[in-house]
């Protein structure tokens, strides 16, 4: 194995973490290049349940390192629950096992709030986990978002927050009439956060490229399936994010 992809042909309930956890053992990097923690895959070793939402599921194996790449969009907040969940259940969860890098975009409780606002308000209902991956995404698009190493400097990340929220005050006051986060509140909830993970983020694209150089085996996992990409899939019920193969080329620091 060099470089090898698992990918949902269908809605994403394929078996793709048994695949992955397998594989996994034979990778020194599983990789996750897109999606959120709308995604899960759920693996049993030994009698023992372990759910994963945006941790690769190769974290299972000693011998590889798991990368939250650039094309993901993280919820650090889920993020930290998930690694405590691993922690306690006698996973190595040290930085050295577990990469994030640092270019993801980060899901904000805008982005949550915006999400469910429009799943239970609207009447064009999508059908999303509310966990505001699709409102994540929109802002990366359109240059607004929260960069992950924003969260390490409280100055960047305020700033970034205000525009972030300069749109989104209308939506949640005029339109939705919902209560929402002060930037001083969301800064100081995610400053705390990115305190908490700053050992994991890394510089993904200089890894990934100099580990390649040397031979070291990648294997990319996929998030749902490509029935539900954004492009290709059976829109407007679609998630996001490429989940498709082409996917791996935007989304992850090495693709191929």
């Amino acid at each position: 194995m060099n470089s090898l992809a698992i990918i949902g042909a269908q809605w994403g309930d394929e078996g793709k973490g048994k695949i992955t956890d397998y594989l996994g053992q034979k990778a020194d990097y599983v990789v996750r290049f897109q999606g959120g923690n709308n995604a899960g895959h759920t693996i049993w070793v030994d009698g023992k349940k372990t759910v994963l939402h945006v941790i690769p599921s190769g974290v299972l194996h000693a011998g590889s390192v798991s990368v939250i790449d650039h094309g993901v969009v993280l919820d650090p907040e889920n993020f930290v629950n998930e690694i405590n969940g691993l922690k306690n259940s006698g996973v190595d969860i040290s930085p050295s096992r577990i990469k994030i890098s640092t270019q993801c975009n980060i899901i904000t409780s805008y982005h949550r709030l915006l999400d469910a606002a429009r799943e239970t308000k609207s009447s064009q209902k999508i059908g999303t986990t509310k966990k505001g991956i699709g409102p994540a995404y929109e802002d990366r698009t359109s240059r607004k978002g929260v960069k992950c190493h924003h969260l390490l400097s409280r100055e960047k990340l305020a700033q970034r927050l205000e525009g972030l929220l300069s749109e989104k005050r209308v939506l949640f006051e005029k339109l939705y009439e919902i209560d929402y986060p002060t930037v001083e509140e969301e800064t100081e909830r995610l400053f705390n956060l990115g305190q908490q993970i700053k050992e994991y983020v890394t510089d993904t694209f200089k890894l990934l490229s100099s580990e390649k150089k040397l031979g070291k085996s990648l294997l990319f996992e996929g998030s749902q399936g490509v029935l539900l990409d954004v492009d290709f899939g059976s829109y407007p019920y679609v998630t996001s994010s490429n989940t498709a193969y082409g996917g791996i080329f935007t989304g992850s620091s090495n693709g191929g």
